[in-house]
Order: C-alpha cells, then structure tokens, then sequence
C-alpha cells in the first residue's frame, strides 16, 4: 500500500487514487443532529417543498442592473450563504457577494489521473444556477488544485468577468494562458499580514475585507499531500494540460469580515472564519491579535480529517465561533448528480466523531450559539450545520442590533 502511494507522489496518480477509492459513507445516525433525531442519509434527504433546491435569497436589484443603486434591500442585516460544493461558498451582503472556491466540473478518479482538464458547462450552470452572479465581486481561493480554481476560465472569464481574483502564487501562475483572468489576480503572499479591502475588477470596493491565515493541506493519504507544489506557468490552455497541473502552492485559511458598507474605515459587522482544507493547529489558526472580535461562523473542512491531530476542536477552541458550517464533505469525484454521498475514505464514523468533536468544543466555550434563521434542510444542531449542496442558508448578523466584541 504505501510503495503504491508513494508513487502517486512521484506522478501516478491515476494508480494511487483507485485505492483510494475503497470506501464512503453517505448518512450519519441517529442522535448526532438535533433537526433530525432519527439520523439523515444524504442520498435519500427528507423530501419538502422548503427543501426544493435550489432556492435563492429574497429579490434585490444588484447594483449593476439598477442605476439607482441596490436600493433599501442592500442595506439589509441578513448574510445570505450557499454552498457551491467542494467547500465553495457564495456569500451575500448588503446587495453584494463573493464566492470562495468555484467548481462543478467533477472528473471520476480515473479521468484526475489520465485525462486532461475539461470544463462541464451544463454542471458549472446548474450549479450557479438561483446565483445573483452579478452581484458577485470577488473570488477567493485559500489554495490552487483544480477542485478550488479548476473552473475559474468559466466562472471568472465567461460569467463574471467583473470579479477580482484573490489566490495564492501558485494559482496567479495557473491562468497564463488566460490574460483576461491573470491580469485580475491579487496574490495574497504580497499581502501577509495585513488586511486586504476586496475591490471587484474595476477597483469598486466591497463590503468585505479579508486577512489570510497562513495554513497547511491536510494529507490526502498516509502522510502524502498531492500536488503540493507551485504550478508552473505555461501558454498551454487548460484542456490541453492535466488535472495534476494545477498544485495547490502555499495552503492559507480566511478572516472574512462583513462591513458596515463599502466605504474606508467602515466597521465589521460579521466576521466568518473560512478554510477550504482542514489543517492542524497551529497552522491555520487565527493570530491572538484576529481574536479581538467574536468569530459568528466557522467554515471547517470535514474531509481528510481523520489525517490532521485534534481538527476541528483545536481550531474551534480557539476561536469560539457562534456556528459552525461543515463544507468540503461530499463527493466532488461523482458527476454532479450523484455527489451527495461522501468523499472517498470518509466513512460514517469519521463524519459522527467530527461532529462530535465540534459539538463539544463549542459548547465547552460558554458563547451563546447562533445558527441559522431557518432550520437548514441538511442535519444541524445549536453548534453546527452540515448543509446540502445547493442549499441557501441566512444568518443575522448580530443580535438586537449589537455588535459583538471578544470578552
């Protein structure tokens, strides 16, 4: 096993990925989430008309449909969140959005190892489809393989060709054969330690700012991380090149803070910890000096888990999140209809003791838990939400109008 293993690190990674293809889970028992006591098996979720996906937030002209602007529905309260899927996320406020980690275009494990990249239009339009992209300013990344840029040319370059790109050095070099896109990117290792003000393309700020959280790539296996180098530039388009082409380059997680508006020095209203790998403490935990203000949700990574030490409680005793929202968990080597069960070597187990172990971390913590406006269609609990693919999720961004700060 470990001589077949190693030699995916050497370039085979067709070989090393069939193996790893030996098991998955898809449900999570009785007990674990309160909204469903009875267990919940996400092949087969709970069939109401609330839980039709997909279903977007409530109407509101985005800016660049509008000449008078995003009108009394921009200044809204309200975060609006979807998961995309392979730990992507939409994130809506005050009449504008971003998204972290774009991808629909699921290749088998096989197709990873032998073929060459392809876009899946027809999965990238479902998955987008209920998505206000014109709202849409900014796309973030916290590493560069393709289950995270893979789909970038489409998404950035054809759909929302206004949006700033904020990824690793690593992913900067991934688009050279793509000008229009390369010429967007902000490299976030020139911007350490310091918060960036997201802008979209044409320099129009956004409410949001963002610090990155140096990080590190969970093992997909025994030890061995994929792909975990830099990316070298080349003219080749992408469908001319393999999956194993775009590496990952340095791993960062994400301070996201909601602002009062777009405006300099506007105060933050909400403030969302994001990761797209799990990683082990203290990579990727937040420095004491980002601690200054209550985290209200955690975006914690489920899969590869079970190879990173005392993830996510070390992460979450940290910082003490009002929610937590469990992403990257289902399977984004399954065509996209078929994605709802989990990734591969993610068993049963593995998924109840993380929610476990989340649970625990956050209650032992003593903050007041704060989860969705409405009950999620995925299994939640006070402490976390395991949401589906595609589901829109709404979060306050304080309580009876306070904001909070670190006691």
């Amino acid at each position: 096993m470990k001589l077949i293993l190693r030699a995916v690190g050497r370039g085979l990674p067709a070989l090393g990925l069939g193996v790893l293809a030996l098991g998955c889970g898809h449900a999570i028992g009785p007990g674990i989430a309160t909204s469903h006591p009875e267990g919940f098996d996400f092949l087969r979720p709970p069939s109401v008309p609330e839980c039709e996906l997909p279903a977007p937030p409530a109407a509101a002209p985005p800016w660049r449909a509008a000449e008078e602007g995003p009108g009394p529905a921009g200044a809204t309260d309200e975060v609006s969140v979807r998961y995309l899927g392979a730990g992507g996320l939409y994130v809506g406020w005050r009449g504008e959005a971003i998204l972290t980690g774009p991808f629909f275009s699921n290749p088998g494990l096989l197709e990873v190892g032998l073929r060459p990249m392809r876009f899946r239009w027809g999965e990238i339009g479902e998955g987008l489809s209920g998505v206000p992209m014109a709202r849409v300013g900014a796309i973030l990344a916290g590493h560069s393989h393709y289950d995270h840029i893979g789909d970038l040319p489409v998404v950035a370059g054809h759909l929302a060709p206004w949006t700033r790109l904020y990824l690793n050095a690593s992913g900067a070099s991934a688009p050279a054969p793509y000008p229009h896109l390369r010429e967007r990117v902000v490299t976030l290792e020139g911007h350490e330690g310091e918060w960036l003000y997201l802008t979209d393309a044409a320099g129009r700020p956004l409410p949001f700012r963002v610090r990155a959280v140096p990080s590190k790539h969970a093992p997909h296996f025994d030890g061995i991380t994929l792909w975990n180098g830099e990316t070298r530039e080349s003219p080749r388009p992408w469908r001319h090149r393999r999956y194993s082409s775009l590496e990952a380059g340095r791993t960062f997680a994400f301070v996201l803070d909601l602002l009062d508006s777009a405006a300099e020095g506007s105060a933050p209203r909400y403030r969302i910890y994001y990761q797209d790998s799990a990683s082990e403490a203290p990579a990727g935990v937040p420095p004491e000096e980002l601690r200054e203000r209550d985290y209200d949700l955690a975006v914690v990574v489920m899969a590869s888990t079970q190879f990173v030490r005392r993830h996510p409680e070390a992460l979450l005793e940290a910082i003490q999140p009002r929610h937590v929202l469990v992403a990257h968990y289902e399977d984004f080597f399954a065509p996209w209809e078929e994605r709802r069960r989990f990734v591969t070597l993610l068993t049963r187990g593995v998924a109840e003791g993380f929610l476990g172990r989340a649970s625990r971390a956050l209650e032992a913590g003593g903050q007041p838990l704060s989860g969705p406006v409405l009950t999620p269609c995925g299994p939640s609990t006070d402490a976390w939400t395991m949401p589906l693919v595609e589901e829109w999720l709404t979060f306050q961004s304080s309580l009876e109008g306070e904001t909070f700060t670190r006691r």
